[in-house]
């Protein structure tokens, strides 16, 4: 190798190697400090634009969840003040056995069975949550003419277009009562009897026996209470069934919000282990490049000892 003054080959090579290592070292540093090997796009630009795009799809994931459990919740709720109607049917049935009997006073069994009737209207129309109440009529009807409740349940991607998913429930399935006569399951009749006080169902005002109500209109009473718990019971299936299956569709978006989760983590997380031991590596080689440069800088101080006597 030619020996100059002018031209430091070895300074040059040894500062080349140098730099290089500090830009390493300083790459490492900032994956160790941030914990992410793709933190920004200029590291990988494909892998950064898949990330970002999946870290949108988990916020909207977060808002499923949400949505899901507010409808979970307004679906218990319902389902709650059911169990509640269908036992004081029960009762109310009790009353109209008894009544059955020719001896007994049925206007006190009336009274009775009001109260019953009051707490039933009650219980339906205290079945809210958030505004929400899917037995007092209030969000469709029960011919299913007007708007189903759509519960958000999923996004589906296709391409850079995200459709929402719904779950679609008519709480005119569950509706006892409604904006008319007519509207609910409780204010229409649902038994074959033909007793006037049926005609209106249950919880109209003409359902009321006295002492002069005759044995057919009794029995006419009890055959429509019947049909009521039967009806109820339908309700609490529905209920039930749209319960179990938010529950399900709640438990799936958190799976897939943890795998959407993990495949970010493999495509933009730095392994820490193998950063630990490439931080070492690189602190080595940036003294070597250090003490090869120092050395390759006091190289022309040799050239002196050439011109010495």
């Amino acid at each position: 190798m030619t020996a100059s003054i002018l031209t430091n080959v070895g300074a040059m090579t040894a500062l080349q190697t140098l730099t290089s290592t500090n830009q390493q070292l300083e790459m490492t540093q900032d994956r160790i400090s941030t914990g992410m090997r793709v933190a920004k796009a200029k590291d990988n630009a494909a892998y950064w634009a898949i990330a970002t795009t999946m870290r949108t799809d988990l916020v909207g994931y977060q808002a499923i969840s949400d949505a899901i459990g507010l409808g979970q919740a307004t679906a218990d709720v319902a389902s709650t003040a059911n169990e509640s109607i269908v036992n004081l049917l029960k009762d109310m049935k009790q009353r109209l056995v008894a009544a059955q009997d020719a001896g007994v006073d049925k206007e006190k069994i009336n009274d009775d069975i009001q109260q019953l009737k009051g707490q039933i209207l009650s219980v339906v129309n205290s079945a809210n949550f958030n505004g929400n109440n899917w037995l007092d009529g209030s969000i469709n009807d029960t011919n299913n003419n007007g708007n189903p409740v759509n519960i958000l349940a999923s996004l589906v991607r296709t391409g850079a277009t995200v459709t929402p998913q719904n779950i679609v429930f008519d709480p005119g399935q569950t509706a006892y009562v409604g904006a008319a006569v007519g509207d609910g399951h409780f204010t229409t009749q649902l038994s074959g009897g033909a007793a006037g006080l049926i005609a209106n169902g249950i919880l109209d005002a003409a359902f009321a026996i006295d002492n002069t109500t005759t044995a057919a209109d009794l029995a006419d009473a009890l055959g429509e209470v019947e049909a009521a718990v039967a009806k109820a019971t339908e309700v609490g299936s529905t209920l039930g069934s749209i319960e179990k299956r938010l529950g399900i569709q709640h438990d799936f978006v958190q799976k897939l919000a943890d795998a959407a989760e993990r495949g970010i983590g493999v495509l933009v997380d730095a392994d820490m282990n193998r950063e630990s031991a490439r931080l070492k590596a690189l602190q080595v080689q940036q003294q070597l490049g250090i003490q090869a440069l120092t050395i390759a800088n006091g190289a022309p101080q040799n050239i002196l000892a050439l011109f010495r006597g």
